[in-house]
């Protein structure tokens, strides 16, 4: 996912063109955990500008603030 990795402006144009805010992988894990996670707070605020379910819960029962 690129929220951990890419910069403010990868993650904008992915958001304009389609990107899905609330996807998840196998462990239920989005893209706000991964941002949250990796102490990207400019894409955090994206994500959460663009809709991220701040209680959205992994397979263990945590959110991104968690």
């Amino acid at each position: 996912m690129f929220a951990g990795y890419s910069s403010i402006e990868i993650a904008e144009m992915l958001l304009k063109h389609g990107a899905i805010v609330n996807a998840r992988n196998t462990s239920y894990v989005t893209p706000l955990h991964i941002a949250v996670g990796n102490g990207r707070t400019r894409i955090a605020q994206l994500l959460i500008a663009n809709g991220a379910d701040l209680e959205a819960e992994t397979n263990d029962g945590e959110t991104a603030l968690h």
